[in-house]
């Protein structure tokens, strides 16, 4: 039996971004869930566990690192690529042992960083 659709949560708080990503990840054959902020972000992977998360680390409602902090301590562990612009998103990124794909992210990195970090969570 092949393995199911790898799954991708998509966290951040700008739509646009949101959207380009959800299309672009679709169309490489990932199913694709949204948030817009924390609480959703967890409540979609609750329902839906996700192989991979992108994450914004600036979200309107919180900081992304609190999304990460509630995440692991509810038991998740799979992958987190940080795609941010934040000026410490480096430090950031490697503090919660995350893949950073910098903004404004070339499409070919951001799609090969998920690929890499799906194989990682299989």
């Amino acid at each position: 039996m092949p393995d199911p659709q790898p799954r991708v949560l998509v966290i951040d708080d700008d739509v646009p971004t949101v959207e380009l990503l959800a299309e672009l990840l679709a169309d490489e054959g990932y199913a694709v869930a949204t948030a817009r902020d924390v609480n959703g972000g967890l409540a979609a992977n609750a329902s839906h566990p996700a192989d991979v998360i992108i994450l914004d680390l600036l979200l309107a409602d919180q900081d992304g690192t609190v999304f990460v902090e509630r995440y692991r301590a509810a038991g998740g562990g799979a992958p987190i690529v940080v795609l941010s612009a934040a000026r410490d998103a480096p430090r950031q990124a490697a503090a919660i042992g995350s893949a950073l794909v910098p903004k404004p992210f070339d499409v070919r990195d951001l799609l090969e960083t998920v690929r890499s970090a799906v194989e990682r969570s299989r």
